[in-house]
């Protein structure tokens, strides 16, 4: 499986440090500093499985976050995306 893979953990692991482990999803939208625990396809897998391993394209989130994303996508996947891929472009840490 995809998701236990050492290529998987490695980059979510990177991305969520180059980040300095925050939940980019909290702190830009619910002003909150809480930390990631995970990474967020913003392009799923389905969608396009070439960008499963694309930096720009995880999003650094908690548990929590993650599943407020994936009630985001249910009502506007494309406006959310481009709501991640913002802040994504955002981040000059």
């Amino acid at each position: 499986m995809f998701y236990h893979s050492k290529e998987w953990i490695a980059l979510r692991d990177y991305v969520i440090k180059h980040y300095k482990g925050l939940d980019l999803f909290a702190y830009f939208i619910e002003n909150k500093i809480v930390p990631a625990s995970t990474g967020h396809h913003i392009i799923e897998l389905k969608e396009d499985w070439s960008l499963r391993l694309t930096v720009s394209n995880i999003f650094p989130v908690s548990d929590a976050s993650h599943n407020k994303i994936g009630a985001m996508y249910n009502k506007n996947k494309k406006g959310t995306q481009e709501l991640l891929k913002e802040i994504i472009n955002k981040c000059k840490f």
